[in-house]
């Protein structure tokens, strides 16, 4: 919880528990990310005390390390924080332009990075390095970092628009991603996190979106649209996972904590059918527009997109993303839309949800 200086805690129903921290600068100051290690132990980014903060399950107080500087061990506003799988520490330096490396009690072990747009660089602020950050934290220094069964460390490169990977021991692997707002393309994405596949999900902030990517960095699937609505977003910052749902930090104006479950496999499609239509004497036809309507917005919410939606009703006056445009009906709910909707436009789907 940036801005009030403190981390909470909740069941994962959303139901609160406790919080260290708040108001002012003390216990914390403007802590930004969080990593946990198989004891359970919370590693916070503490980011404007310029140290790593170590927090017990309960939140009690363990320990802390680090201090402002430039040399190593050292941190100017640390921002992005992850544990592998022996304990180790991975710290994204923000205001040094680089990662750094801890063993699990602290003791600094490597570096790697510098500021620039070449391979194992970042460009994570684009004000001069002097310049105090205060009245652009957020926009510049929210940090994401993820690491996958094999302890690739994955690093959010915010402002050239990128994930970047590397070896535990800092060897650039690869990177994917360019500004931009189709698929696989980002504006100043935040936050990352990785699944027990190895399934990439990264908060495309300026998209107001989550994408999805493989390992490898091949684009999915994506969700999520500007708005105060549920499943729409306002500059989300930050996602976790745990036990199958995704947890998104709907951070820009929303000031709130959203949970999907995703349902959809990749290459999946829906059909979606508001059947019988707005003739005289029908009077289910308003329920029947609103649950199908429902539904597709439920769809959505699940990682749908009107790509893999067809809906055949017959009000084609529905703008049901929002975006000004009569482009989410496919046409009439009629025997013959149908069949091609199931024989044709599906026919390659490795999973398909038919609403009628």
């Amino acid at each position: 919880d940036i801005y009030n200086h403190r981390v909470q805690r909740f069941t994962q129903a959303g139901e609160y528990i406790q919080h260290l921290g708040g108001l002012s600068c003390g216990v914390l100051c403007l802590p930004s990310d969080i990593a946990v290690n198989s004891a359970g132990t919370l590693h916070v980014a503490d980011t404007y005390a310029h140290r790593v903060t170590l927090l017990g399950p309960d939140l009690s107080h363990i320990d802390s390390w680090g201090w402002q500087g430039r040399n190593q061990g050292e941190f100017m506003y640390p921002a992005g924080i992850v544990v592998d799988s022996g304990g180790n520490v991975y710290v994204a330096d923000t205001g040094n332009h680089r990662i750094q490396k801890f063993a699990p009690d602290g003791t600094f072990i490597t570096e790697w990075g510098s500021k620039g747009s070449g391979d194992g660089q970042f460009l994570w602020s684009e004000l001069p390095d002097n310049q105090t950050f205060e009245v652009f934290w957020e926009v510049d220094f929210v940090v994401g970092m993820g690491v996958d069964a094999f302890d690739h460390i994955y690093v959010v490169d915010r402002g050239n628009h990128r994930v970047q990977k590397f070896r535990p021991d800092g060897t650039f692997v690869e990177s994917f991603g360019s500004l931009g707002n189709g698929p696989g393309e980002f504006e100043y994405p935040s936050g990352i996190t990785v699944d027990e596949k190895g399934n990439l999900f990264i908060t495309d902030t300026g998209n107001h979106r989550v994408q999805e990517f493989s390992y490898a960095g091949e684009f999915r699937s994506q969700w999520g649209e500007v708005g105060i609505q549920p499943g729409q977003m306002s500059a989300p910052i930050d996602v976790a996972v745990s036990n199958g749902r995704l947890y998104v930090s709907d951070s820009g104006g929303n000031n709130r904590i959203q949970r999907f479950q995703k349902a959809i496999p990749f290459n999946g499609k829906a059909i979606i059918v508001a059947g019988g239509g707005p003739f005289k004497g029908n009077n289910l036809w308003p329920s029947t527009q609103m649950c199908a309507n429902l539904a597709y917005r439920a769809l959505t919410y699940r990682g749908y997109t009107k790509e893999n939606i067809f809906y055949l009703t017959a009000d084609a006056t529905l703008d049901l993303d929002g975006n000004g445009l009569l482009d989410d009906v496919r046409g009439e709910a009629t025997n013959a839309n149908l069949e091609h909707a199931i024989t044709d436009w599906a026919s390659n789907s490795e999973n398909l949800v038919l609403y009628i």
